[in-house]
């Protein structure tokens, strides 16, 4: 169960725009963590490591930490 008073502070990547938000921090799936970086349930989601991308498989569970970056790139837009 995740404790709602316990919120990360992350950044996420959406084209050119960087978003910072305040999300609830702990182990969550990759589809809600879309919801709650609202970005289209559709697009492709990495975590973001320095240079390394990660693929987030969607039904995945992620440890949500603060200071972690997310990349969400459109479906059909990775060549």
């Amino acid at each position: 169960m995740i404790d709602v008073d316990k919120q990360a502070r992350v950044t996420v990547l959406i084209g050119d725009d960087s978003r910072h938000l305040d999300i609830p921090s702990g182990s969550t799936e990759v589809v809600t963590l879309k919801q709650e970086l609202s970005v289209s349930e559709t697009d492709v989601l990495y975590l973001l490591h320095g240079q390394n991308r990660r693929l987030l498989g969607d039904h995945e569970m992620v440890d949500v930490e603060s200071g972690e970056h997310f990349e969400a790139i459109p479906a059909g837009g990775v060549s």
